[in-house]
């Protein structure tokens, strides 16, 4: 998963705190999905809508021509295509949500390393 970190400096009344910002794109992702097994809904303006059918991330490109720039889809489902590396500890698809997946060796690390600002949810809906 491409992904950079940045210098983030964060200014308190205290002072300043220094951060790195994760940035995490990687623009392949998108062809890393099995679209006819997953579940998508489109939404306007963020607001979530119905359930839509998409083939392809290109599928995804026309109906988004189509309906406009506050037409969007998120990912409910998420079915991953056999070419996804199942060697990531971690990943999103930015494109279709803000969720970042980890496995269990970078949430025991969390758990572990008491790190704070995440929560944790399982994530049924990823196969």
């Amino acid at each position: 998963m491409q992904h950079r970190f940045y210098p983030a400096t964060i200014k308190t009344k205290k002072g300043e705190e220094k951060y790195y910002w994760l940035h995490m794109a990687d623009p392949n992702m998108v062809f890393k999905l099995d679209y006819k097994n997953s579940v998508f809904y489109w939404t306007k303006s963020t607001f979530r809508k119905d359930i839509i059918e998409l083939k392809s991330y290109d599928d995804y490109l026309i109906k988004k021509k189509e309906n406009g720039v506050l037409w969007g889809a998120i990912i409910d489902k998420i079915k991953l295509s056999d070419d996804f590396d199942m060697r990531l500890d971690m990943f999103c698809i930015g494109q279709f949500g803000k969720n970042i997946f980890i496995n269990d060796k970078i949430k025991t690390t969390i758990e572990n390393n008491s790190i704070t600002g995440a929560e944790i949810k399982e994530a049924p809906n990823v196969s």
